[in-house]
């Protein structure tokens, strides 16, 4: 008997070795998201212990830290998990009302761990270049106003296409439910709003800062 070295799908043939490869390739994305989910979990339950342990960290710098840990963990527990499953069924198995709120937990933790970036970048811009004026006025409402302004923007931004405005539908090449690209109309202006108050603004923010703090150093270092 001939050696046939092809197997029949409903794609059509599909040779042994194409069928090989892919099951490889699938392999090796899920070992990785594995490890990146237990990574993530593992390193900001333990930098949360540490602030917890350390009476010396238990300070409002920490409190923007312990704020992205949160965030963090919450996408670690909830949304790579799904992540992790669907990638490794190839398709979305846990229906529509779970997909709606997939999307809402991976659009808010997203945008909550930008601004909270953006906030400890300026946090630590004025306790290095303007301490005395960071010691005066820093206070834990104000700490605590700034990461309760964070949790409600992303929760805005993100129950928007909950309401009408965009919508959130499974993208099988993330293997996780998000916003759409391809509404027309006021759609587009959903997609521009998050895209410059989400992502650019606070992208621009940090990059800012940083670049202020380099130069401030390289000042002090020169004197």
């Amino acid at each position: 008997m001939e050696n046939d070295s092809s197997l029949l799908t409903g794609k059509g043939n599909v040779s042994i070795t194409e069928y090989n490869s892919v099951d490889a390739a699938l392999a090796g994305q899920l070992t990785a998201m594995i490890l990146v989910d237990l990574m993530s979990i593992i390193g900001n339950v333990s930098v949360m212990a540490v602030i917890y342990r350390s009476p010396q960290l238990r300070s409002l710098p920490h409190l923007f830290v312990l704020n992205l840990c949160i965030v963090d963990l919450i996408a670690a527990l909830i949304i790579l998990p799904v992540s992790i499953i669907t990638a490794g069924m190839q398709e979305w198995i846990f229906g529509e009302d779970f997909c709606h709120a997939n999307g809402f937990l991976n659009a808010f933790c997203t945008f909550a761990s930008i601004s909270s970036l953006s906030a400890i970048s300026v946090d630590r811009y004025y306790s290095i270049v303007k301490p005395m004026e960071y010691a005066a006025k820093a206070t834990l409402a104000k700490v605590l106003f700034v990461i309760a302004y964070i949790w409600v923007q992303s929760a805005a931004f993100s129950m928007a296409p909950l309401i009408g405005w965009n919508e959130y539908e499974f993208n099988p090449h993330r293997s996780h439910c998000s916003f759409t690209w391809t509404q027309p109309g006021y759609h587009i202006f959903y997609i521009v709003t998050i895209g410059v108050v989400c992502y650019a603004l606070p992208s621009l923010i940090t990059r800012y800062v940083y670049l202020i703090e380099l130069l401030e150093s390289r000042r002090f270092s020169d004197e």
